[in-house]
Parts: structure tokens; sequence; C-alpha cells
């Protein structure tokens, strides 16, 4: 089981979401020490406590990363500029995962616990 732990603590991790529409962007960058986060009325530089980041960490091992490219959205609003377009995209071990892309505010279920927490960190 300590192995295990190890291996965990070992991952080098980066998450970074963007969602984009004619005139407007939102930008979330996190790794182990901070968040930052970035729109057209806020820039922000979360520090995060280890806890914080552990909970992050946790969220992105539990999620199925060679699948992210084929999330199938629950909406489609951003085709018709409806919404912002959203994707995520996570840095693993120098490894590269991308989700499809989605509505800002409304990702596949599979992602969205770990975008929600993003957010309320940055909030």
């Amino acid at each position: 089981m300590l192995s295990n732990c190890s291996a965990q603590t070992k991952d080098s991790i980066s998450i970074e979401y963007k969602a984009v529409t004619r005139g407007s962007q939102i930008s979330l960058i996190a790794n182990s020490n901070e968040i930052i986060y970035t729109s057209y009325d806020k820039n922000l530089d979360i520090e995060l406590f280890k806890h914080q980041w552990n909970e992050i960490r946790d969220l992105v091992l539990s999620i199925d990363l060679d699948s992210m490219q084929k999330l199938i959205p629950p909406s489609t609003e951003s085709h018709l500029d409806k919404a912002m377009i959203g994707s995520l995209l996570i840095n693993k071990n120098g490894k590269i995962y991308e989700s499809s892309t989605f509505d800002h505010g409304n990702p596949p279920k599979e992602i969205k616990e770990l975008i929600d927490a993003l957010f309320e960190l940055a909030d």
C-alpha cells in the first residue's frame, strides 16, 4: 500500500481550462502550487494548500485520461454562440490529454467534478 501512495505523490500534473467565444475568454491554469485565473475582468493568482492540491490531484487520477478526447458533451449551445466553448487539458508526467470541446458551465459528467472543484478554489 505504501508504494501506491508513494507513486501517486510522484505524479507531475498540471491542468489548463479554457473557455472562449467572440470577445471573451476565461483561462484557468493549475499546478501543485497555485491556480492562475484570468478573464476579461479578473486576474487572480491563488496559492494552493497541500490538501487542496491533493483533492484536485485525486480528481484527476479518477478520470480515464485516455478517453477524454471522446467525451460527449451534454449540450451544444456553443455551436450556436449561446455559450462559450470550453476545453480541458491535463499534462500528466509529460503526456498531454485534451478533452473534446463542450459548453462552458456544462462539461461532460466525467470531468465535471474536477472543473467544479477548480472554479470553486478560484472563487
